[in-house]
């Protein structure tokens, strides 16, 4: 669950028809989501990119996010500071490894 000022844009490629389905079915639940169809990776990533605001975050469709997320508290931490990208899957407050 984000909260904040932005604007979601997903890209997808259904792989077959149960895919296509399935995205036909969460599109028609999220009116505030842009989803944009994949037509070629790198070309639709160009024109995603040059449509987006001054911040891109990437993801990838097998990740839960078991707590709020502030999309505000990002982008400030960008701005006060030099760092280059902000990671939600990784925090101080680590203190072991699923895979080990």
């Amino acid at each position: 669950h984000f909260v904040g000022d932005y604007k979601l844009n997903v890209l997808y490629l259904p792989t077959d028809d149960l895919h296509e389905v399935a995205y036909e079915q969460i599109i028609s639940q999220y009116d505030d989501v842009n989803f944009i169809r994949e037509v070629g990776f790198f070309e639709t990533l160009v024109e995603f990119m040059n449509e987006s605001g001054e911040y891109i975050m990437f993801g990838c469709d097998d990740v839960v996010f078991k707590e709020e997320v502030d999309v505000d508290r990002c982008v400030k931490a960008l701005e006060s500071s030099s760092i280059a990208g902000v990671s939600l899957r990784m925090g101080k407050g680590l203190t072991y490894c699923l895979l080990e």
